[in-house]
């Protein structure tokens, strides 16, 4: 492997993290809108994540 190929995993993972907050910040916000709670806002989107995490 190239000597670039553990700088780009490290991007993509860093570029993949800020998607994903910025995904979690959306849902977060949508939640709300609808009039959930804050804590029931974080539960849905806990688990909108876990999907994929699986």
């Amino acid at each position: 492997m190239s000597a670039a190929g553990p700088l780009l995993f490290e991007y993509r993972k860093k570029n993949w993290n800020e998607v994903a907050g910025n995904t979690l910040r959306q849902q977060r916000k949508q939640a709300l809108a609808f009039g959930k709670s804050g804590d029931e806002a974080l539960v849905q989107c806990r688990a909108f994540f876990q999907q994929f995490a699986a």
